[in-house]
């Protein structure tokens, strides 16, 4: 589908902006995170203050990766996780883009002028130093260019202790388990969810029975490893939880294990089947082979004690389950 057809699906709630006109940002808003969310409230803020509707052009895959292939990285949240949380932030509408050819031909001008013809542009807010058009325009150039009745506005890159907050910061951290730093810099705790499925029964054996998760292979994960963690069910009742990431290598292996073993509930209740959601909230310690399945145990036993201490103080996430494994 062209560009231009793409945005004019976007729904009739945004047709009928065309009255009053609208204010857009542009991005994939990988994770939503603190950057993100200041640049859609900047959007939010401008519409609401001159009578537009305010709507986010939401690329379904980061264009990066349609180019070059080799550039695909695992992202933060769904596409429809994304949607929510950009909602959530005070946008009115969002349209999915999904990146072709004819998107990626487009120059700047082209896509402006697709603006004003099908969404009644009046204001365009990107991020800091951003570039749109496959001839790179940054927005004083537009402003340059196009002129007219539309506002180009950016807002500047968020930062916590002096470093830029960006997905692929969130991403590093992620991979250092570091899930204290990722909070801060979604401004949320990082999540990942999915449907318990049947395991092989080797934590039961142990005594400490886990749900097994079925994994989502587009998503980031935080590194192997023991993590402090709540577990929301189904039901909407949250969990004290010890949630387990790794390839089980003193039980002899599994490859991409994700399991969350619950303090408090009743072990004979099955989850199999339910969709669980787990939030992270600190990283207890690394994946390790231990020299007996005694040791094992042992160890288990005292992260979950430690766990029980960490999350004794805290208070529960309130969060939506949205992701799911087909």
């Amino acid at each position: 589908m062209d560009l231009a057809r793409q945005i004019s699906a976007g729904g009739d709630a945004i047709a009928r902006a065309l009255w009053t006109g609208t204010c857009v940002t542009l991005g994939t808003f990988d994770g939503v995170h603190l950057g993100h969310q200041a640049l859609l409230t900047e959007v939010a803020r401008r519409a609401d203050a001159t009578g537009f509707e305010s709507v986010a052009m939401v690329f379904r895959v980061p264009p990066r990766s349609v180019i070059n292939p080799s550039l695909r990285t695992p992202l933060l949240c769904t596409f429809d996780e994304r949607l929510e949380l950009i909602r959530a932030a005070g946008v009115q509408h969002t349209i999915p883009i999904d990146f072709n050819d004819d998107v990626r031909s487009t120059t700047a001008a082209q896509f402006v002028g697709q603006l004003l013809e099908n969404l009644g542009l009046c204001c365009l807010v990107l991020g800091e130093g951003a570039k749109i058009g496959n001839d790179q325009q940054t927005l004083p150039d537009l402003d340059a260019s196009v002129g007219g009745d539309v506002t180009f506005a950016s807002v500047p890159t968020a930062s916590l202790g002096g470093a830029p907050v960006s997905s692929s910061g969130i991403r590093a951290a992620l991979s250092e388990g570091d899930v204290a730093s990722v909070r801060e810099m979604l401004d949320r705790p990082f999540h990942r969810g999915g449907k318990v499925v049947r395991g092989q029964g080797r934590a039961t054996e142990l005594g400490i029975p886990t749900a097994n998760i079925a994994r989502m292979p587009d998503l980031a994960m935080p590194a192997h490893g023991i993590y402090a963690t709540w577990t929301t069910l189904a039901d909407g009742s949250v969990w004290r939880s010890a949630t387990y990431i790794g390839d089980n290598p003193t039980m002899g292996g599994a490859p991409d294990s994700f399991e969350t073993h619950l303090l408090d509930y009743d072990a004979a209740t099955d989850l199999c089947g339910q969709e669980v959601t787990v939030s992270f909230v600190q990283y207890i310690r690394g994946d390790i082979r231990f020299s007996s399945v005694d040791e094992l145990s042992a160890q288990l036993r005292d992260d979950i004690e430690r766990i029980g201490e960490v999350l004794g103080g805290s208070e529960p996430p309130r969060v939506q389950i949205l992701e799911s494994v087909q």
